[in-house]
């Protein structure tokens, strides 16, 4: 995943900057997983403006976090609103001063942050870092560069999360906070972005068993495509309560192995009525056997790994010369059109577009693992939902990433649509992403 990640330089009366201390001291780590795009933009409206919408739309990153600093203020400020106002008495590096000028002529009155605020206060908090809401960036540069962050991205059609984080001076006492917690909570927040909050599968797995069905489509592929038979082996990664590979095995009389790192998951799998074998396991160390499976494939697994390249190795591994794997995931048309996760809670845009990875990534990630004969099919599925008891009971991950208060108007809609009409059109939609291990 790639974050775009910017601090600013001194100005005015602050000699020592921490957001940039934070962006230099961050762009000299790695992070498995995360590819940060890292700059100290100058403290200059027009020239911090520009270069932010710059790098946007030059590195089309996966989410942009501005830093900034706030000298009074003794808590990490997560920024709510970016105002199309210049509006201070103060000059900045340029000499130029601002007062109650427009940013953009014409533009939106404000930009709302999407970044997943609401889970970096919370994160933050059980770390016991101090956090805060806020609902002024000031009228500065910051402001400035918040502004025209979301404004390129709004222009170019993006959703990806995008937003301020202002934080205090440095110091041991308040109002400042130590370079180090600073550094910790940044920290923190870019891996929030990255694998969106702790869902507790385990606990899910009662609401995915009787809730989550089989995509008619995605079976029909596996089946054709994947070449599956009665003396085929098939594996299926993060196979959670072995509906997909129950179905399989029902219907072809094949052997299927099921991996999957939550017990609880496992406990319902060896539940369903064909014979599969279940294990616990990860997607980058099965521990099952190498060169013997027609057909290695995960439903919905994709977005959860950090190391999606190690994924690709491990399924590598257990394919015999000329096996098939198959990646049944979602692509960025596909989230921002779901029905009705999107039309009716579309908060869960833009946590998924940052935790989904794009499929020319994952394309090219299977040709360097050695995958040949990649390409991708999409199946679609349309039907009349009259109970939405799967969404009240939120059976799907994408509901635990948003804050209740939006789960609450999005199942509201649903709600209100089905009184109204009578059911909720459901369109569900995969991308099968296929690739063969090429033959000896």
């Amino acid at each position: 995943m790639k974050i775009l990640l910017t601090g600013f330089t001194p100005f005015l009366d602050v000699d020592v900057n921490p957001s940039a201390l934070i962006v230099t001291h961050i762009a000299n780590q790695r992070y498995p997983g995360l590819e940060i795009i890292t700059e100290v933009l100058p403290t200059m409206y027009d020239a911090a403006g520009a270069r932010i919408e710059a790098l946007v739309t030059e590195h089309t990153p996966d989410a942009v976090v501005c830093l900034g600093v706030a000298q009074s203020r003794s808590a990490i400020s997560l920024e709510r609103v970016a105002r199309n106002r210049d509006s201070t008495i103060r000059p900045d590096n340029a000499g130029a001063i601002r007062e109650d000028t427009p940013i953009i002529p014409d533009g939106a009155e404000t930009y709302l942050s999407t970044l997943p605020i609401e889970r970096f206060k919370a994160v933050l908090a059980k770390q016991g870092i101090p956090v805060e809401y806020s609902d002024s960036a000031g009228a500065y540069v910051c402001n400035h560069v918040f502004y025209r962050a979301r404004h390129v991205l709004e222009q170019q059609g993006r959703a990806i999360p995008c937003g301020f984080i202002h934080v205090p001076g440095m110091g041991d006492e308040p109002p400042g906070l130590p370079l180090e917690t600073m550094i910790a909570a940044v920290e923190s927040c870019l891996h929030e972005i990255a694998q969106p909050g702790t869902i507790h599968y385990d606990a899910l797995a009662a609401q995915y068993a009787p809730n989550r069905s089989t995509h008619p489509g995605v079976m029909n592929d596996l089946l054709v495509s994947g070449g599956v038979r009665a003396s085929s082996k098939v594996a299926e990664i993060g196979c959670g309560t072995g509906n997909y590979l129950s179905a399989l095995v029902s219907q072809t009389g094949c052997e299927g192995w099921g991996i999957d790192p939550s017990a609880e998951m496992l406990a319902y799998a060896r539940q369903q009525p064909a014979a599969i074998r279940v294990q616990p396991g990860s997607a980058d160390n099965t521990e099952l056997s190498p060169g013997v499976f027609d057909l290695v494939y995960s439903v919905d697994v994709i977005h959860h790994l950090s190391d999606t390249a190690a994924y690709f190795r491990e399924a590598y591994r257990l394919l015999r010369s000329g096996g098939k794997l198959c990646t049944v995931t979602d692509s960025e048309e596909i989230i921002r059109t779901r029905q009705p996760l999107s039309t009716h809670f579309p908060e869960t845009i833009a946590p998924e577009l940052a935790r989904y990875p794009r499929i020319a990534d994952l394309e090219s990630s299977m040709g360097e693992v050695g995958f040949g004969q990649i390409g991708q099919r999409t199946v679609e599925q349309q039907t009349a939902l009259t109970d939405i008891t799967a969404y009240r009971e939120k059976a799907f991950s994408a509901l635990h990433l948003i804050a209740e208060e939006d789960f609450q108007r999005g199942l509201a809609r649903m709600e209100a649509e089905l009184q109204e009409k009578g059911a909720v059109l459901r369109v569900s939609r995969y991308v099968l992403l296929w690739g063969m291990k090429p033959a000896d």
